[in-house]
């Protein structure tokens, strides 16, 4: 169990506990299995690990916000180690309230590694009476603000998606026929 658990910290972050690993063995069965079987269960045990991550229920209403932020940025049917635009992905977390860095490893703990920058931009004066908060001409006391945007995020999808699952290894499944030395005879 601990082989399999440190492959899957390998591709999924470092949140992954034996625990987390016996709660969904069967994912990781069908992970071993390869193909599009291996494929779901991939992608199943992405959402997964995120939620860990998180601390929050999988089921949940909050973590169901989440997930609908960060996979509406990433196309689908992505072969392994593709490249994808993720800015849409972390910028919809960031509305969330997470920070860039948070988006990023949520992003992560679903099994892609992201890149990004990111760039202060001025909104402008605010006072209380923009958002009705306060009587005209009264003001919070604010002279600018700035928000924080990504600019630029790229993704790649990990390895060991759908293509087996070997704990020894860390990735992918391969040609199963031994290997005959032909120095032996």
């Amino acid at each position: 169990m601990d082989l399999i658990t440190n492959a899957a910290k390998g591709v999924f972050g470092d949140k992954i506990t034996t625990e987390f690993v016996e709660a969904n063995r069967v994912l990781f069965l069908q992970l071993a299995e390869g193909g599009e079987i291996g494929q779901k269960a991939y992608e199943e045990l992405g959402k997964r690990a995120a939620a860990n991550m998180l601390g929050m229920a999988y089921e949940s209403q909050e973590f169901a916000a989440v997930l609908t932020a960060a996979m509406s940025g990433i196309p689908t049917n992505l072969e392994i180690g593709a490249t994808f635009d993720a800015t849409q992905a972390i910028n919809n977390l960031m509305a969330l309230g997470y920070t860039a860095a948070d988006a990023a490893a949520i992003l992560e703990e679903m099994g892609y590694t992201v890149t990004y920058t990111t760039e202060k931009h001025f909104i402008g004066n605010i006072t209380g009476t923009d958002y009705g908060l306060l009587p005209p001409k009264a003001t919070m006391g604010l002279e600018s603000v700035t928000a924080t945007e990504v600019v630029v995020a790229s993704g790649v999808k990990n390895a060991a998606s759908g293509t087996g699952f070997n704990p020894d290894l860390g990735g992918g499944g391969g040609d199963t026929t031994p290997w005959e030395n032909p120095y032996d005879e």
